[in-house]
């Protein structure tokens, strides 16, 4: 199950498509149309919240950038957790995010792992990007020009 947390530590399952709704006697959505609708709902969260960090569930790399934002005064900003399983699928989804924007990733278009971190809207990179953006005195800027400090 995919989570939702923000800095505020509270940990909600989110409403969206990824689980269907609705009573026993309706079809599950079909795969194509629950994974526009996970798509979108990526999208939203991306467009309207400062900072995105797309996490495995229990992952040591995730919690480090986590405990990064914090250092750096960073209160706006959400999780969204996905277990391991689930991976794949997310990968898939923000790939075809990317794939779409006019920003580009040092992977051709393609995420091959998480975390991935969104600021303002636009997709930093991993864990490696992240820390090399804050080593050249770079993320303090981008968090501050997307609202996050």
């Amino acid at each position: 199950m995919v989570g939702i947390r923000n800095s505020s530590r509270r940990t909600t399952s989110p409403s969206s498509p990824i689980a269907s709704t609705g009573s026993s006697t309706m079809q599950p959505p079909r795969t194509e149309q629950r994974n526009n609708n996970t798509r979108n709902t990526l999208a939203e969260l991306i467009e309207k919240n400062a900072v995105i960090i797309v996490a495995r569930f229990q992952c040591y790399m995730c919690f480090m950038l986590q405990t990064l934002m914090e250092s750096l005064g960073a209160a706006n900003y959400t999780v969204i957790q996905g277990e391991e399983v689930e991976e794949a699928h997310l990968l898939e989804e923000l790939s075809k995010l990317e794939e779409g924007s006019s920003s580009s990733n040092s992977n051709g278009g393609r995420l091959r792992s998480l975390p991935a971190v969104y600021i303002g809207g636009k997709f930093v990179g991993g864990v490696d990007e992240v820390l090399t953006a804050h080593a050249k005195c770079e993320l303090v800027p981008m968090l501050r020009a997307a609202g996050a400090i």
